[in-house]
């Protein structure tokens, strides 16, 4: 037997493992059991519903009729604007013509395009926090955290596992040698492990699609930067779908209109060197960043935060005779006033200065220290800052490694998958033109910073896509 304070410390360990696995099964059978009886279960991917929503919280959600919506519930409803994703959004009023206007609660401005009732599949009915996690870290290929996890419910497991310690030695061993059963404590524990593996499986599997939200914002920027000498044109072939898309053709003072159905506005510093372009063979006007003066920090930064990426695309032509620069990063600052660098920065594709492009993602080590960043590089002889259009296509994933590929051909070898990513997790904004890249992390950052060039049709995908269809759309 242990000693007396010894099985204190030995029976509050087992009580607080026992209390908290007890709750994380409680949590999951409350985000599987309601489908049951008909009611659906998605994951909150994007945070345009916060604070009522986060990422990663599951919602349950009921069946309702359309004579049953009113204003103010929170809707699960097909995306109009992505072929077969969802969107968890609050509707805000019923139109004459039964046309449902809705909108994030962290969004400006409503969304966009309207839903027809016969697309909701319900409205939300439970919230329970973080119990979609898992199906987030898999749907975002973040292996990191689920190791993280189900290493957490293995201390928990253990530390249930210490009340053993407080039986009698005689009990054990006759148990041992009878090795019959287990007793009540022991079935508990295994049929512990069962729920919390079973609920975990399905949540993560995810058999309805996990909700996703747009972001979008209203803001009023004096002074009109850029401007615009010819319409846009409508995007086609979009693939998976980007979460991002730039034309730059269809401008408000300094904001730039996403063309990809996600209401994921840009905007650009007043006075910034963003300009127009004049539109040739029935082109969009081009943004025009970091050329007056080659000290001026030209930029365009998404209004709105979102989630750290996992797996992504980022795509954009760009046209330059000035080597060096950030073609395009996941940054921490939004901030166009000066306009600021950021303090956290990842996924970052710029050009070196032998006019070459380089695109880098952290990586960590086993132990979980922050890394060095993997590149993915080109190896042309006389680079890409020879003043001609070019298409280059990035993409990233825990899985695969990173690629690169410039006006249709992979330039870089593959990097190897990675086992264990970075757990990097800040809410970040996606920006064009400059950030604080340093050669000391990113190898052959050129010392000036910002990009001075042109680019058009920027575009973010949240998955590894084939750059094909995106060079097709042509410049």
């Amino acid at each position: 037997m242990l000693p007396r304070g010894a099985a204190w410390t030995v029976a509050i360990v087992t009580v607080v493992c026992r209390s908290t696995l007890s709750t994380i099964v409680a949590l999951l059978l409350w985000g599987v059991l309601p489908n049951l009886v008909g009611f659906q279960t998605t994951t909150v991917m994007s945070g345009s519903m916060t604070p009522r929503l986060e990422v990663g919280d599951a919602v349950v959600v009921r069946p309702v009729d359309a004579g049953q919506l009113s204003d103010g519930q929170v809707l699960l409803f097909d995306d109009p604007d992505r072929a077969g994703a969802l969107r968890m959004h609050r509707l805000v009023r019923v139109r004459s013509d039964g046309e449902l206007v809705t909108k994030g609660d962290a969004n400006d401005a409503a969304d966009s395009t309207t839903v027809g009732s016969g697309a909701v599949h319900g409205a939300a009915f439970l919230r329970i926090p973080f119990a979609g996690l898992p199906n987030y870290w898999v749907r975002t290929d973040q292996p990191v955290p689920l190791l993280v996890g189900g290493g957490v419910v293995a201390l928990l497991l253990a530390g249930v596992r210490l009340g053993r310690l407080l039986e009698d030695p005689e009990d054990r061993s006759r148990r041992r040698h009878r090795g019959v059963r287990l007793p009540g404590a022991h079935r508990a524990t295994a049929l512990g492990v069962a729920i919390l593996v079973l609920p975990a499986g399905a949540v993560a599997a995810g058999s309805p699609a996990p909700a996703r939200a747009a972001y979008s914002a209203v803001s009023s920027v004096s002074g009109n930067t850029w401007g615009t000498t010819c319409a846009d044109r409508t995007p086609t072939n979009l693939g998976a779908g980007p979460v991002l898309y730039w034309g730059y053709g269809t401008l408000s003072g300094s904001d730039v209109t996403d063309l990809s159905g996600q209401g994921d506005a840009g905007t650009s510093p007043s006075g910034s060197d963003a300009a127009p372009v004049t539109c040739v063979d029935g082109f969009t006007p081009a943004a025009q960043v970091g050329m007056s003066s080659g000290t001026s920090k030209g930029l365009i930064v998404e209004k709105t935060s979102r989630s750290y990426p996992g797996t992504v695309t980022v795509a954009t032509w760009f046209k330059t005779a000035n080597p060096g620069g950030v073609l395009a990063d996941f940054g921490g600052s939004s901030s166009v006033a000066s306009p600021s660098p950021s303090t956290q920065i990842d996924r970052v594709l710029f050009m070196q200065a032998d006019g070459n492009l380089a695109f880098g993602a952290t990586t960590t080590s086993v132990a979980g220290l922050l890394g060095n960043p993997i590149f993915c590089t080109s190896a042309k002889p006389t680079g890409y800052a020879d003043n001609g259009w070019h298409l280059a296509v990035a993409s990233f994933s825990y899985r695969d490694g990173c690629t690169l590929t410039v006006d249709g051909s992979s330039v870089s070898t593959p990097t190897p998958p990675l086992t264990v990513a970075v757990l990097n997790a800040y809410s970040g904004y996606w920006r064009f033109g400059y950030d604080a890249v340093t050669s000391s992390k990113w190898t052959g950052a050129t010392s000036r910073q910002q990009f001075q060039g042109m680019l058009d049709e920027t575009q973010v995908y949240g998955a590894v896509v084939d750059p094909t269809p995106i060079l097709a759309r042509g410049h």
